[in-house]
């Protein structure tokens, strides 16, 4: 089959009637498990300070 026709029905089931809703609440659950203001990854202070002190009692 041809992509293009298939992304075309896609499209037009997500566009109109119950595939609009079901688009919309899927759109609210990912805006609310991914929000765009979440800060960045980052690693844990405790992992931090874990290797802070391998590395002060190697050094002695």
């Amino acid at each position: 089959m041809d992509i293009n026709s298939l992304m075309a029905q896609l499209a037009d089931f997500f566009s109109n009637g119950i595939g609009k809703i079901i688009g919309d609440v899927m759109r609210v659950i990912y805006h609310f498990l991914y929000p765009a203001n979440a800060d960045a990854a980052r690693v844990p202070e405790a992992a931090d300070a874990a290797k802070a002190a391998a590395g002060a009692t190697a050094a002695q």
